[in-house]
């Protein structure tokens, strides 16, 4: 996960999470600073906003790219 995003990583971020609130979802960034851990490694969960559990990227191990995917399936 690159330290710092651009512009279009942010709006592209935000479509994807009004997307996911569509389908009930929630999309939760890391707070991650530093390196990476066997339980946070840096990147982005998917969680089913009703009863706040993780449906996918349990240990923040998806990209913005694999959030997309996910939700394109």
């Amino acid at each position: 996960m690159p330290a710092s995003t651009t512009a279009s990583d942010h709006a592209r971020e935000a479509r994807l999470r009004r997307r996911a609130a569509r389908d009930g979802l929630m999309i939760r960034k890391s707070r991650l600073r530093g390196t990476p851990h066997l339980d946070d490694q840096g990147g982005y969960m998917i969680l089913n906003a009703n009863y706040n559990t993780v449906v996918a990227g349990p240990r923040f191990d998806f990209d913005l790219d694999d959030v997309e995917r996910w939700l394109s399936d």
